[in-house]
């Protein structure tokens, strides 16, 4: 049980923050699900956690982080945030391309997911093993793959947007807790 108001404080503030802005974004944009809403949305959920966080830094007694499983931690955050977190940006910034170009609808349901999270996934653990010249690999077999579908411009130049902003997103947060783990 909560045995003083800084043990409940952090936890309302995050529910406050989360709240009002989850709120303002459904006034302002009337429930539209947008790649640009999202980016703007989970930028201020980070700076309202940023702005929580100096707060219980500067006013309130915290316990000291001993270190221990930090790596752990990092590399689990990267691959929550790069293989499934990173999929729902794309999806929905390839939703309004596909949408806005009329482009048929063929192959499996949910294939090009499926395909972005196994590449994002494989582009972070060749960068945590220190391996990123593999990377080219995964492009080459992945152009191979789609040379027939390269024939057709429309559907070639939706492959290659998915799949550039796929692993742009996947190299510089790879690489980003790569940093991180070095501390």
């Amino acid at each position: 049980m909560l045995q003083n108001w800084t043990e409940w404080l952090v936890p309302l503030l995050v529910f406050i923050f989360h709240f009002v802005i989850d709120y303002i974004k459904q006034i302002k944009t009337g429930g539209i699900d947008s790649a640009k809403v999202m980016v703007i949305d989970q930028a201020l959920h980070i700076a309202g956690l940023l702005l929580i966080v100096l707060f219980a830094y500067l006013t309130l007694p915290i316990i000291a982080f001993t270190g221990i499983g930090y790596k752990a931690i990092i590399i689990l955050a990267a691959f929550s945030l790069i293989v499934p977190g990173f999929g729902h940006f794309i999806g929905r910034y390839m939703k309004e391309i596909f949408e806005e170009n009329d482009m048929p609808t063929e192959g499996l349901k949910n294939g090009g997911k499926l395909i972005g999270q196994l590449e994002r996934m494989l582009v972070l653990i060749l960068i945590l093993i220190g391996q990123p010249l593999g990377i080219g690999f995964l492009v080459a077999a992945k152009s191979i793959l789609r040379f027939e579908e390269s024939k057709v411009q429309l559907i070639a130049e939706y492959a290659i947007i998915g799949t550039l902003l796929s692993f742009s997103l996947a190299i510089a947060f790879s690489s980003l807790a790569v940093w991180a783990m070095s501390f």
